[in-house]
């Protein structure tokens, strides 16, 4: 994102009184955009190879730090070829209660069952959160010997801005040996 910058500085934490300053214009030209997530807990590439559906097949989590609409498209980069029906890709959101359990999170990309919603890989969906958030991905087989690797891209709604991109998740469900 571009920065503002006077006399050559980085400035940072623009504020007016204690409002924090979203964007900078010059004219009709935004030269600055404050970040709509904690940069410093941003995600991680995530691989998980287990042998059950369970463990760490979770990216970091981010804060949101101002309350914001993002555009998420999470696309495949590969999957099990007897798996293309039983993998998914979920958003899960922390509103200050506590991570919600497997299967309790709206957003869902591939196969989420039918009890849970779903889109299509490669679907961007915009979703609104609040200040204080927390959202990570999860990802997800649904039998022994299912593998599905993707990455998603995160935008700024407003003005479709990257935010972040290339947050790739691997996760593979092994047969017990």
């Amino acid at each position: 994102m571009p920065s503002l910058k006077i006399a050559g500085v980085d400035v940072e934490n623009v504020q007016v009184g204690s409002t924090e300053v979203q964007a900078v214009y010059v004219g009709s030209t935004k030269i600055w955009t404050r970040t709509l997530i904690n940069p410093e807990t941003g995600w991680d590439s995530t691989y998980s190879d287990s042998e059950s559906n369970s463990g760490a097949n979770y990216s970091n989590a981010v804060s949101i730090t101002t309350a914001c609409t993002l555009k998420i498209t999470t696309s495949v980069i590969s999957m099990s070829a007897s798996s293309q029906n039983s993998n998914s890709t979920f958003l899960e959101v922390n509103t200050g209660s506590g991570w919600p359990t497997t299967g309790g999170s709206p957003y869902y990309w591939g196969n989420g069952g039918a009890s849970n919603p779903n889109v299509a890989w490669g679907t961007t969906k915009t979703l609104s959160f609040s200040a204080g958030d927390q959202i990570r991905f999860m990802y997800w087989n649904s039998f022994e010997g299912g593998e599905v690797n993707v990455t998603s891209t995160v935008r700024n709604n407003s003005d479709n801005s990257v935010v972040d991109t290339g947050i790739v998740g691997y996760h593979i469900w092994d047969y017990d040996e």
